[in-house]
Order: structure tokens, then C-alpha cells, then sequence
């Protein structure tokens, strides 16, 4: 009887061997899996940011228009940097804007803008106006996105159409513009993180770039906003 009672307890033992080496098998198997996904999913985003790179290499030198910028707008001797002034009472409007010096009708361009420091800024794209002086916010054809009281939101034609949130700090904005593919992409460009795109735009005419710092305000947001040149930009493969 013994004999038979150790034979029970023993088959029970192998069995919750069995069972424990069962399981550790599995979570080794879902654990392999995970890596080889997360391993797979790492190489396509490396590969899609290399060929993000390579895309966005065709940058394009943004000069300033200070004939375009609004009044409340402060003019430095840099044309690459532009500051806000002390916002005044009488001043409503606190999207004080100011465009690109050169305009692109075909083809792709590529810009950057640091807005790092600034607590409200305005950056993105507009189509060619009759008068870009006192140009207001509600312009037909403006693709921008904006940081405004702590909320990051895409826009387009000076309507909220999407609220986002950046993965990582976001002290740099890549601009990218494809004229014939209808696209403007809108980039953390330290982490080349898409922020947000607006497929399908009305590009029919001549598009500059537009930037604003906004005001001054509670002697907050005083840094400006400065035309960057990318860095690691990789050559092209057909070089």
C-alpha cells in the first residue's frame, strides 16, 4: 500500500514538472515572439527613418521677409530669428505672423524651426496672398500647427481640426512639403517623429513658409523663434 502511495505522489511530482517545464517553455516562446516583434518592428521604423532622411534631405535655406511681418513683430538684425513683442491691450490678435522670404510652386521643400523656449509659437506653410501685409489668421489655404496654452493642435486654414501630443520634447519643427503629392508633413525633427500630416491639400499655388511667436505675455514666451539648418542629414544613396 505504501509502495502504490508513493507510485500516486511521484506521478503527481512528474506531472506538475511536466505542467512547470510546459509553462516556462510557453513564456520563453511568447518572450522569443515579443523580441522578434519588437526586434522586426525596430527595423522598419529604423528603415522608415532612413528613408524619411533621405526624403527630407532636399532642405531649402528659409530667409525671412521682414516686408511681411506684422508690426507688433520684433525685427532683429539675424533673418533667420524673429521675436514677439510685449503683448498690448489694444491688440487682440496675439498670432502676430511673418513668411518666408521665397515661395516654391513645384517640387518638394523642407524647413526647420526651433521653438524651443517658447511657450506659444505658430509654424507651418501658407498659399501666396494679394498682400501678405496685416495678413490675418483666417486666410484661406494656411496649414499650420501651433502650441497655444499648453495645447499642441494641428490647423488648417485657422480651424482646429486636430489636438496631438508629442512623443518627446519638441523643440524643433520639420516642415516638409510635396507640391505634387498634395502633402504637408509636420515633424519633431530631434526624433524625426511625425506630428501630424495634412494629405490631400489644395496646393494650386505658390506656398511659403509662415511662422509666428506670438506675444509676450506675463513676461513668458520671450524666446524667439530661429530658422535652423537639419543636422545628420544622410547623403544619397546615389552618391
Amino acid at each position: 500500500m505504501l509502495v502504490g502511495l508513493l507510485c500516486v505522489v511521484l506521478l503527481i511530482v512528474t506531472g506538475l514538472c511536466i505542467k512547470a517545464r510546459a509553462h516556462r517553455n510557453h513564456q520563453n516562446y511568447q518572450m522569443s515572439l515579443q523580441y522578434f516583434n519588437l526586434q522586426s518592428s525596430y527595423n522598419v521604423t529604423a528603415e522608415e527613418r532612413d528613408n524619411l532622411q533621405l526624403r527630407l534631405c532636399k532642405l531649402v535655406n528659409v530667409t525671412l521677409d521682414f516686408d511681411t511681418a506684422d508690426l507688433f513683430l520684433i525685427r532683429t538684425a539675424d533673418i533667420e530669428q524673429v521675436f514677439g513683442v510685449i503683448d498690448i491691450q489694444a491688440k487682440p490678435n496675439l498670432m502676430q505672423f511673418i513668411l518666408g522670404k521665397h515661395g516654391f510652386s513645384s517640387g518638394r521643400f523642407y524647413y526647420e524651426v526651433q521653438v524651443k523656449g517658447e511657450t506659444m509659437w505658430t509654424v507651418g506653410v501658407v498659399e501666396e496672398i494679394d498682400s501678405r501685409q496685416n495678413m490675418t489668421f483666417l486666410h484661406c489655404c494656411v496649414w499650420t500647427i501651433t502650441l497655444r496654452y499648453g495645447a499642441y493642435v494641428a490647423l488648417r486654414d485657422g480651424v482646429d481640426l486636430v489636438h496631438f501630443k508629442p512623443m518627446q520634447t519638441l523643440d524643433r519643427v520639420g516642415v516638409f512639403v510635396d507640391i505634387e503629392a498634395k502633402l504637408v508633413s509636420f515633424y519633431n525633427a530631434d526624433h524625426w517623429d511625425l506630428l501630424h500630416s495634412f494629405k490631400h491639400a489644395q496646393l494650386n499655388d505658390t506656398i511659403y513658409p509662415i511662422l509666428s511667436p506670438w506675444l509676450v505675455k506675463g513676461g513668458r514666451n520671450n524666446a524667439p523663434l530661429v530658422i535652423t539648418t537639419p543636422v545628420d542629414c544622410m547623403p544619397s544613396r546615389d552618391a
